[in-house]
């Protein structure tokens, strides 16, 4: 490790994976630094009591809290060798941090974990400091094609989750080093401890986000004919209660209508902490996005959250999910089709012979755990950051 002064500026250090990252990197740098770019409900200041969090402005809006002024004199009166930004290649706090590098003629090296893939149409969605602007979307192309020259020129190091973005980022700069890492699972928190047991019941579940690309209808909708051919199963679901959307209360009136039938559903709004506790009751989760103009997926943590709490995923093919799911036939089509026969054949498969499928649990936890958890995450973090 070259670098004796780290700063590492992270929107998800309140998170007990990176904690752990952070006392063991503490071990390899003379000085660690944490740095929260904005104050939120996400990262209260009473879980980090460890950590320097910036606090210039009195009644500040969470996302606006981490400003110019406060970064140029964090970075100008702070000794840093290198700095890790946790942070999407996009946004603006990646952008700053890379100019005040230029502008006070710092040496300080740059590096960049980030979950996104760069793919051009996507990357407009999630600027909404420039769509605020009511921007012509030839501007945001235009905008978008300067910062990526500036931020490929000035960032030393990248770090990506996937064979996706790993793949892009290659194609459009030529970094000494951009490296695949794991995102990383908890296993003291994720695994089949205290597993619950059912016995002649199945238990499906969607556990994301209710926005349309997701697809959490296609769940519902194939449940709804699952629950015809077999009496015994049953369907845990995130409660769609804090999404404003349209959408979100048309899953709402769905999920009525499928109680008022008498079908087992039962709806659930677990914190991140919480997750483990439901995910140990799950024999089957499905992961049904799809991929939009505007939206693909990047990672998927929840399908390996899920096989290591001991469920089979299903997972659809958007994105990062073929590669992070790892068996070709826990993949579907987002289509209600698809996404039927593929679950009604694994639902057969535990009634049918529990053994086989306990040997498949069995193999996508292996699976996880050799290449997706804390520690090789760990180790490459450390080997490469320099």
């Amino acid at each position: 490790m070259k670098s004796n002064n780290l700063v590492i500026i992270s929107e998800q250090a309140y998170q007990q994976i990176n904690r752990k990252i952070y006392d063991l990197l503490k071990k390899k740098v003379l000085k660690l630094k944490i740095v929260i770019p904005y104050d939120s409900s996400m990262a209260p200041p009473s879980k980090l009591e460890s950590m320097y969090i910036p606090r210039p402005i009195k009644n500040y809006h969470p996302r606006k809290s981490f400003s110019l002024l406060p970064k140029k004199n964090f970075l100008l009166n702070s000794k840093v060798d290198s700095i890790l930004l946790e942070s999407d290649f996009h946004t603006l706090t990646c952008l700053q941090v890379l100019f005040f590098k230029v502008l006070l003629k710092r040496k300080y090296k740059v590096s960049l974990l980030t979950f996104e893939n760069i793919k051009k149409d996507y990357l407009l969605l999630a600027v909404d400091d420039l769509r605020n602007f009511k921007l012509k979307r030839s501007t945001l192309h235009y905008f978008m094609y300067l910062m990526e020259r500036f931020l490929g020129r000035y960032i030393d190091n990248i770090f990506t989750v996937s064979k996706d973005s790993t793949l892009i980022y290659k194609q459009k700069f030529k970094l000494s080093k951009i490296c695949q890492i794991p995102l990383g699972i908890d296993s003291d928190r994720f695994n089949m401890k205290n597993r619950q047991k059912t016995h002649g019941l199945v238990t499906l579940a969607y556990m994301g986000r209710v926005i349309k690309e997701k697809n959490p209808h296609l769940v519902l909708d194939a449940f709804e004919r699952l629950s015809a051919d077999f009496k015994n199963i049953c369907l845990i679901f995130q409660d769609p209660i804090r999404y404003d959307s349209d959408y979100a209360k048309c899953i709402e009136k769905k999920l009525n209508k499928l109680k008022q039938k008498g079908l087992a559903i039962k709806v659930v709004n677990p914190s991140h902490i919480e997750m483990p506790h439901h995910l140990k009751q799950v024999d089957i989760l499905i992961t049904p996005s799809t991929e939009t103009e505007l939206f693909k997926e990047q990672y998927g943590r929840i399908i390996v959250e899920g096989k290591l709490c001991g469920a089979i995923v299903l997972s659809s093919y958007s994105g990062a999910f073929p590669e992070i799911n790892g068996f070709y036939d826990q993949l579907f089509k987002p289509t209600p089709k698809d996404l039927y026969n593929r679950v009604k054949e694994f639902i057969k498969l535990k009634i049918n012979n529990p053994d086989k499928f306990a040997a498949r649990i069995e193999k996508s936890y292996k699976h996880a755990v050799s290449k997706q958890t804390l520690k090789p995450q760990l180790i490459r973090y450390i080997e490469n950051l320099v």
